[in-house]
């Protein structure tokens, strides 16, 4: 299973961690410690990242087998959405 940390960080792509985290709103301090595994993030952040890379959830339920339950699951086709 992919770690949360390790999808946000794909998510960013090349972005610079000051540049993607003024957009979810957080620290670049805090993004890394996302990235890293050292937090997570909390459901409002996670909204935020799915607002801006317009991810459908319904979509994502679908393509995570009806389970939203994990904040990996709810974050897991961000990065594919922001890549169309």
């Amino acid at each position: 299973m992919i770690k949360l940390g390790d999808k946000i960080k794909e998510i960013r792509g090349k972005e610079s961690q000051e540049s993607f985290a003024g957009k979810i709103g957080v620290s670049k301090r805090t993004l890394i410690r996302y990235e890293k595994g050292e937090r997570e993030p909390e459901y409002g952040v996670l909204k935020t990242i799915l607002d801006t890379f317009k991810v459908n959830l319904l979509e994502e339920k679908e393509r995570n087998k009806g389970s939203l339950r994990t904040k990996t699951a709810v974050i897991s086709g961000v990065y594919r959405a922001s890549k169309s």
